[in-house]
């Protein structure tokens, strides 16, 4: 269940501020915020956010990726100088 609690953020010095409710425990000291520059949305959080957590998830889910769909054949020919650089090194 999710609380949402109105508060009002005010002028700390030059920066603006917000006071944290009682009923919201502080264990470590430490919280953090999260701002969704797309809708301006601000979330406080008392957990770190961990960013590879869905990737961690999957990996698990799907299991590691075999040695046979890391192979990748590739073509070893030389590839011919673009006419772009042809004409900067003077050849034709």
């Amino acid at each position: 269940m999710k609380n949402v609690m109105e508060v009002k953020p005010f002028k700390n010095g030059g920066s603006n501020a917000v006071r944290i409710p009682k009923s919201f425990k502080i264990e470590n000291g430490v919280v953090y915020m999260t701002i969704d520059e797309a809708s301006g949305d601000i979330t406080i959080s008392s957990q770190s956010p961990k960013p590879f957590a869905k990737l961690f998830k999957l990996l698990e889910q799907i299991g590691p990726i075999s040695e046979a769909e890391w192979h990748l054949e590739r073509d070893n020919e030389i590839e011919p100088i673009r006419k772009s650089i042809q004409e900067l090194i003077g050849s034709k």
